[in-house]
């Protein structure tokens, strides 16, 4: 049975006129609509590679801005010190301008110092005010108790000289009435 369809290999044969003519024919469309170097897609991806190191460097400047007022020991401070100062000097190119920058790095570790001691001295002072709180709270309650205590001998002595007077009252009323 399949020797009874005929395929197309078998039917048409072109003459080397008719292959040179469609050589010819192809060879013109080729050249009147040449391959194009980018693509809508090459382009999509432009897009999304200018996207991308855009978010980058916004990401980056955002870390470089909130580092510039780190202190020794804060997360950021590396950033600051390793990254976003020799990025800034880099870009000084005359020797007084990296003389200004240098000193305006020296200023810098000074501040940081000066906060790092008033920090120290903050805490220092609030742990001193704290004990102190606690040492007047522990004076105030031993006052307390003082009072208390004096409260109860001052209400034990009143009921004394209450016992005693009514003694020396029932006294007297035994000897008037005595002398009647």
């Amino acid at each position: 049975m399949d020797n009874q369809i005929p395929t197309t290999e078998d039917t048409i044969v072109f003459t080397t006129q008719e292959k040179e003519s469609l050589r010819h024919i192809l060879v013109a469309h080729m050249h009147m609509h040449p391959i194009k170097t980018w693509s809508w897609r090459m382009l999509f991806s432009v897009k999304s590679f200018a996207l991308s190191v855009l978010g980058l460097v916004a990401l980056c400047s955002g870390v470089s801005y909130a580092s510039q007022s780190t202190l020794p020991g804060d997360l950021l401070y590396p950033v600051k010190v390793e990254v976003a100062e020799n990025v800034q000097g880099a870009l000084k190119f005359s020797d007084d301008d990296k003389l200004a920058w240098e000193s305006e790095k020296l200023d810098r570790r000074l501040a940081e110092e000066d906060a790092l001691l008033g920090n120290a001295l903050d805490n220092a002072d609030e742990q001193e005010q704290q004990s102190e709180k606690q040492k007047n709270n522990e004076e105030q309650k031993s006052q307390d108790e003082q009072i208390q205590d004096n409260q109860s001998d001052d209400q034990a002595l009143q009921d004394e000289a209450d016992a005693v007077g009514k003694e020396q009252e029932q006294e007297i009323n035994n000897e008037t009435n005595v002398e009647f």
